[in-house]
């Protein structure tokens, strides 16, 4: 479905079937310099349209079963996804760089295990879908954190060899324990719960510190992060000069998180555009919603809590 602005309706395209054109389970979507691409992950087919709706190309990927990112890195693609979900889950990649046409396969990097904080059976949690925030600052500097946010802001950058690695590790402003494993019948419920064949008992996590989101507008970048602070959960941003200089924190305060069981929200922001908008998904139980907030980048006040 595609709308204006406004939110007013303007078309649709694409309907269920395993043509050309046609989705049986979209997971993935992307609109990159008026091409749209869209994910099939029960076909294992990328399908791309124009702004119109007409299907302009598609590549089907032998071993992909799961949700995937779509991102552009310059005349490549870059898909977020974790290429191994059993014993070797550690040593999965979640970073891998394509050609236009996803045809050929470039590179990859992230390893799900080099930034585990080294808890038992966290790596399931770290690879699942949303698991993460990216954002490329160019088609050879790429900016990522993991969604149980550890203070650490990663940036990786592509060397002449044409691999990625790390180069840079960006201090947040928060030095928070990022989560901890608790038993389902203690006293706070949790955030978390996963359950697999590949487990002795299931994992329950408390997640104190979680990535939200993380852009680069103008100057300055934003990370918006859910947090622990004085025993409530707090939803804002941590904003930084384009050189990681600390500028300070932005509580949200009009999103309404509470103490109370289930607190956890499954809020994102999913894109911004350079007016300064940035764009909530807020996910609930049975429905959701766009939710768009300004914030004018040239009075931008923001303080430490």
């Amino acid at each position: 479905y595609v709308y204006s602005p406004d939110g007013s309706f303007v078309h649709s395209f694409g309907k269920q079937g395993r043509g050309p054109g046609e989705f049986l389970l979209p997971r993935g979507s992307a609109l990159i310099d008026s091409t749209y691409y869209i994910w099939d992950q029960r076909q294992r087919r990328m399908s791309w349209f124009s702004l119109s709706g007409e299907h302009l190309g598609q590549q089907v990927f032998k071993d992909l079963y799961s949700p995937v990112e779509i991102f552009e890195l310059g005349d490549q693609k870059l898909l977020m996804y974790a290429d191994r979900f059993r014993s070797q889950l550690s040593k999965s990649q979640l970073a891998h760089v394509y050609s236009t046409n996803f045809a050929n396969s470039q590179s990859d990097f992230l390893r799900v295990g080099s930034f585990n904080e080294g808890l038992e059976n966290v790596d399931r949690a770290l690879a699942s879908p949303r698991a993460w925030s990216i954002e490329v600052l160019s088609p050879k500097r790429v900016l990522f954190v993991p969604q149980i946010y550890s203070n650490t802001i990663f940036e990786y950058v592509q060397t002449k060899s044409g691999q990625w690695e790390l180069s840079k590790k960006h201090d947040g402003l928060f030095k928070l324990k990022p989560y901890s494993i608790t038993e389902e019948k203690t006293g706070r419920s949790p955030d978390r719960s996963y359950y697999s064949a590949y487990m002795n008992e299931p994992l329950h996590l408390i997640i104190h510190n979680q990535s939200r989101g993380l852009y680069k507008v103008r100057d300055h970048i934003f990370h918006f992060i859910q947090i622990d602070r004085n025993n409530r959960r707090v939803f804002g941003a941590e904003v930084f000069t384009s050189n990681f200089n600390p500028i300070g924190f932005i509580p949200i305060k009009s999103i309404p998180i509470t103490n109370e069981r289930f607190n956890n929200i499954d809020w994102y922001v999913d894109e911004v555009d350079q007016k300064g908008n940035f764009y909530f998904r807020e996910i609930y139980q049975d429905s959701s919603r766009i939710r768009k907030m300004h914030l004018d980048l040239n009075e931008l006040y923001v303080y430490m809590d």
